[in-house]
């Protein structure tokens, strides 16, 4: 794509962990300038925060904080640098970088960069016209403004967590920090719509965005319902309200499953050919959707039973010749290889520096395709601090020797400062003592196609 969306736009970016970086993520996707402020005081936590082995083949190396998977993958297609924003030097240098950017996102709690004067408020003096975007776990005003969260808290707190789980069992999350995702791409949404504001009429805009606030708007049916009718709904599990079946059934092999959506009667008599055995479609207790739902424990068991006889490959593709909704349940392998995707040109080949001392990864793009064309990785996540000079020579204009300065004051770097990061590799066999890991392939590399 020789022009992509936001090119031309720069935005200052303060954020860390997964809402926010994963926000700007999208918007260097598609073309923006994006220069991600860390300090070697406290470096974005995904260069040392554990979730499962994070380096390569568990080797951190001579310099791990640069080769995390977690990083790596928020904060492709940007620019890296240090600030020390406690320090009034760092301070000027956000102060004067807001004033030639765009957008200034963060996910700070509220006041925290009130305190150091890089508030919105603040950053305004420098820069009338800016888009600041805050993620918080609760917003900018309110009782619970101060309070802590991550992505797993506000899905609790959202009323999204109480629907899910299985009929009178324990609430199950949705096993990712779902409430980030979430924020992240309306944050994206905000962003874009505040720049198209600003094109018309030359204004900027304050965007005030809470998690919590952004997970429950999934949920607006859920609270109208309790309004007409003072009932909360059960949780279901896998099933549907009114469909069934409906839910993932077992396949032959190793933890292999499939998930089947079946619609209406229609559909339920075909499935029934299927599994040779068309007299189910005329059985009183599954001939109709509401009896099917009234007999859904006979149902499942099968519908399972003629499942489990089949790959879930093959099986895809016969009920979706079929006209059922069906798909594999695909792990991280299965999505890697999966030839829908690989004929999309979904996944990207990223080649690192060498003293990055990672392989080649595949990684997966943006999801928009615009004219045919899908917005690629134009270069990889940057190591700490490794944009400094550029930047600050480039952009502010700063001198050798006042960069020097900031180096020997502690305000830049590029090695975390810290003695507390733990940066040894992760131990296996306890993850697997404790089922965090559900299997292993010694030739990983060479199934995905990265090694010959």
């Amino acid at each position: 794509m020789q022009r992509l969306p936001l090119t031309g736009v720069r935005v200052l970016d303060l954020t860390r962990v997964v809402a926010g970086p994963f926000l700007t993520k999208q918007l260097a996707d598609l073309g923006a300038e994006v220069i991600k402020v860390e300090s070697v005081q406290v470096p974005d936590e995904t260069r040392y925060q554990r979730v499962l082995p994070i380096w390569p083949d568990n080797r951190p190396g001579d310099r791990p904080w640069n080769s995390t998977w977690y990083f790596n993958n928020h904060n492709r297609n940007k620019l890296g640098i240090t600030v020390d924003i406690t320090a009034e030097l760092g301070q000027e240098i956000i102060r004067r970088l807001a004033a030639i950017s765009d957008v200034v996102a963060d996910n700070y709690r509220p006041g925290v960069l009130e305190k150091v004067g890089l508030d919105d408020r603040s950053l305004r003096r420098v820069a009338p016209d800016i888009i600041t975007i805050s993620l918080s776990g609760f917003g900018d005003s309110g009782p619970w403004r101060q309070f802590s969260a991550y992505g797993t808290t506000v899905e609790f707190m959202s009323g999204l967590a109480s629907l899910t789980g299985y009929p009178d069992g324990e609430i199950l999350p949705t096993g990712q920090p779902y409430g980030d995702w979430c924020s992240a791409m309306l944050g994206t949404v905000a962003v874009l719509m505040a720049l198209a504001y600003r094109r018309r009429t030359g204004k900027g805009q304050r965007i005030d965005l809470s998690e919590s606030e952004a997970v429950t708007s999934l949920i607006g049916a859920e609270l109208l319902g309790f309004q007409l009718t003072g009932e909360l709904p059960r949780r279901i599990g896998n099933r549907h309200p009114m469909w069934a079946p409906h839910g993932y059934f077992p396949c032959a092999g190793n933890d292999r499953w499939i998930g089947i959506a079946i619609r209406n009667d229609a559909e339920w008599r075909t499935l029934t050919a299927l599994m040779g055995q068309p007299e189910l479609a005329d059985d009183p207790r599954f001939a109709t959707a509401p009896a099917r739902k009234q007999h859904e424990d006979e149902l499942e068991a099968i519908v399972a039973a003629w499942t489990c006889q089949h790959e879930a490959e093959t099986l895809f593709h016969q009920l979706q010749a079929a006209g059922i909704a069906a798909g594999p349940v695909n792990s991280a392998k299965q999505v890697l290889l999966d030839p829908h995707l690989r004929a999309r040109d979904y996944f990207q080949r990223v080649e690192f520096p060498p003293e990055r001392q990672m392989p080649p990864l595949w990684f997966a793009k943006n999801p928009l395709v615009f004219n045919g064309e899908r917005p690629g990785i134009r270069f990889p996540a940057p190591d700490l601090g490794e944009h400094n000079r550029t930047v600050l020579r480039e952009l502010l204009g700063l001198s050798a020797e006042e960069i020097e300065v900031l180096v020997l004051t502690e305000v830049i770097g590029e090695v975390p400062l810290s003695p507390r990061l733990d940066f040894s590799p992760t131990d296996i066999a306890l993850l697997e003592q404790q089922g965090a890991i559900a299997a292993a392939d010694a030739d990983y590399r060479h199934i995905v196609g990265l090694d010959p």
